[in-house]
């Protein structure tokens, strides 16, 4: 398939793209007024087109914080069809570039964290780096895809122009390739007798100390140890590989993955963990995410800090 990424900089392009975000999230789009008064100012959008037909895109405004101007990237949609082929990726590389070109030198999003897809590509593909849970973020949502739901997210930076990886290979590695012992977990799921999954708690006093490291985590890797003596500290999480199939089958079991997520992911990482990488797990019904502490990160002095504006 013959997909084509390039930036949208006309007025018919922005209404294309808005057209394309209602046929995606089944809702009233950003008007074509505001995009394109973003786009003429530092803003970035970016579609993909197979021929002369949009199906996907990319948008982002210009933020500031701490100092300093960043991409924040707040929408990216691709229809139906064309999904689980690369496009997103594609589109987020390309929003990368023109980023750079402009100047900015980090993105920051928000996903939500039960869209394993989406996991998959922000933190597996792309190596952006969660380290913040925001409770209800946008408020109730009317959508296709989060009606119904609390919009939890996380807030993920990307770092554009690292001077060193900000995820060091032999972390990255032990994500990937690391078994996952059953003290690591944070939160765990089994099966029901419909084949769905369900979250397995872990009660608070277990949680705590499995987040507990041999120092403070944000003190530097030569203080973090485990076990087997790789020297990567890792806990998990897991997730349903299929949520929005939950969300339409059993509303109350959408729920209790939120809340109980919502619940271990926020203790976490306010005791200084991120999460770094996603894998599958229990024959596809879920997937685990990989934690780490802060401390075994090269994070950017950077650090976007929001009350869920983005």
């Amino acid at each position: 398939m013959d997909i084509d990424i390039y930036p949208l900089t006309r007025l018919e392009q922005l209404q294309d793209m808005q057209e394309l975000e209602r046929r995606v999230w089944g809702t009233d789009p950003i008007p074509v007024h505001q995009t394109w008064t973003a786009v003429k100012n530092g803003g970035v959008a970016i579609g993909a087109f197979d021929g002369p037909r949009m199906i996907g895109f990319v948008y982002g405004f210009p933020g500031f914080r701490a100092g300093e101007a960043y991409l924040c990237s707040h929408m990216m949609g691709v229809l139906p069809d064309y999904r689980n082929q690369g496009v997103g990726e594609r589109l987020k590389h390309r929003q990368a570039e023109a980023a750079r070109a402009l100047g900015y030198r980090r993105m920051v999003w928000t996903y939500d964290p039960l869209e394993a897809r989406n996991a998959w590509l922000n933190l597996s593909k792309l190596g952006a780096v969660a380290d913040t849970y925001v409770e209800n973020c946008y408020g109730e949502l009317n959508d296709d895809l989060n009606r119904g739901m609390p919009s939890d997210r996380f807030e993920v930076t990307w770092d554009l122009a690292p001077d060193i990886p900000v995820v060091p290979e032999d972390v990255r590695r032990a994500c990937a390739q690391a078994p996952v012992n059953t003290a690591e977990r944070l939160l765990a799921a089994r099966v029901r007798p419909d084949g769905l999954p369900e979250p397995a708690a872990v009660p608070d006093e277990a949680l705590h100390e499995r987040l507990q490291t041999d120092g403070n985590a944000d003190e530097g890797r030569s203080r973090m140890r485990t076990a087997g003596g790789s020297g990567v500290l890792l806990r998990w999480i897991s997730i349903p590989a299929r949520m929005q199939e939950i969300r339409r089958t059993d509303p109350a079991l959408a729920l209790a993955w939120r809340m109980q997520t919502r619940r271990v992911f926020s203790v976490a990482l306010a005791a200084g963990w991120a999460a770094i990488h996603i894998r599958p797990g229990m024959d596809g019904r879920v997937c685990d995410y990989a934690l780490v502490p802060r401390g075994m990160l090269n994070m950017p002095t950077f650090k976007v800090r929001t009350l869920g504006l983005i």
